[in-house]
Parts: structure tokens; sequence; C-alpha cells
């Protein structure tokens, strides 16, 4: 494998191994206390938001302080948000979720820990730009927003700035669920509104409620509304 000391074992016929998590397992299997969990793109399509899967470098959270080992730097895309490895019960989907989507509980996720879809919104206000296929997203926005639970969303926010909690609950705005959104947004600790910003397009919609200059979700609506 691409980590130092551990072997995958091909069984005959095969090529080469197909597990694209392979050497995540890996990871795991000499390291068991490692804490990562599968982020952004990876997330989204074992969740049933995007139509096809990412093929670019797997998106992995790690608590503050933690590395990817050296021989995995290349094969994974680090997302950061601080949140402490105990926490990752917090952020993972409940079994009501899974059960209601029909996914199989002990397996969903090809069996590694990933984000349900509170700490993926965390994710996608906190950190925009950590993910790549917002035009696969975008579509699929009001399934995310109608799969959150607003009181996970706000435990998760908590340390985070408040542009974050502004673009997390503008994101369930244009899911759907404004009366929610504004909710979420009047919870923040911070009475501060700064401009928070998503995207960098030409086209952009501005939200006064939220403080958001969007570059990105409203133009690829009104895109999607228009074809």
């Amino acid at each position: 494998m691409h980590l130092k000391g551990v072997w995958a074992f091909v069984p005959a016929g095969e090529a080469n191994v197909t597990d694209p998590y392979i050497d995540l397992r890996a990871w795991k299997a000499r390291e068991p206390d490692a804490a990562f969990a599968l982020a952004g793109e990876a997330a989204a399509w074992h969740l049933g938001y995007l139509p096809r899967n990412f093929g670019g470098t797997i998106a992995v959270w790690l608590p503050p302080n933690e590395r990817v080992p050296h021989g995995l730097r290349s094969y994974v895309s680090l997302v950061r948000l601080s949140w402490a490895g105990e926490q990752t019960s917090e952020f993972v989907p409940n079994s009501r979720l899974l059960r209601r989507k029909g996914l199989d509980l002990t397996n969903w996720a090809a069996g590694l820990p990933a984000f349900g879809p509170e700490a993926l919104v965390v994710q996608l206000g906190a950190r925009p730009a950590s993910f790549r296929v917002w035009a696969d997203l975008v579509p699929q926005l009001d399934v995310l927003a109608s799969d959150c639970d607003t009181d996970k969303i706000e435990r998760l926010l908590g340390g985070q700035s408040a542009s974050a909690w502004q673009r997390a609950a503008y994101l369930l705005h244009r899911g759907g669920r404004s009366d929610d959104a504004v909710d979420l947004l009047d919870r923040r600790p911070s009475r501060s509104m700064p401009v928070a910003s998503f995207g960098d397009g030409a086209t952009a919609a501005w939200s006064s409620r939220f403080s958001v200059n969007d570059h990105l979700i409203a133009p690829l609506q009104d895109q999607l509304g228009k074809a």
C-alpha cells in the first residue's frame, strides 16, 4: 500500500485493488485509534446528494493537530474543522436518517466514519472552497436541507466563525427552509454580521438578511431554473 508497513491482498484474476478507500483502511489497520472521517464529496455521494461519484482525491476530516500519514498525503484532500476526535459520534448521521434513506446501518459509507448532512452543511459553510462539485450538489440542496437537524447544526457550529454561521444558515434558506435558517442565524453567539461570500463568479445575488454575497448557489439555481 501507499502506507509504510501495510500490504493488500489482490485475489487471483484481479489486476489491482479496486476499493477506493483501501489506503484509509490500511491507515486504520496500522493505527486503530486514528480519528478521521469521510467528508465533502465522499460523504455527499454516500448520502445520495450527488448524481455521480467524484473522481478526485478523497476528502477526509482530521481533528486539529493530527496529520495524514506521509504516504497518503497526495491521495486525500484534507478538511480542517475545529472538532475533537471524540466528537465523531456527533457528526455522523443517526440511524433514523440512514433507515429512512434505505442505507445500510453498519456499512453505509463502505464501513468508514463519514459526515452526516449536518456536518456537511457546516463544512460547506465554514470551508466552501473545500467542496469541489457544487454544480452537482446544488440541484439536491433541498434534499440536503430537509435531512438536517438544526439543533445538531447549531452544536457543530460551536467555535466556528460568524461567516460560517451565516453561510450555513443561508444554505438552509436556499434549500427551502427559510424559517429554520433565520432561527439558526439568530442563535449565533456573536451579533456581528460581516459580509460573507460564496464563490467568486461574475454573477452574484446579495442577501441582506444573511449578509451573504452569493456568487455560487443562487446563480446555479437560476441556471437550473432556466434549463
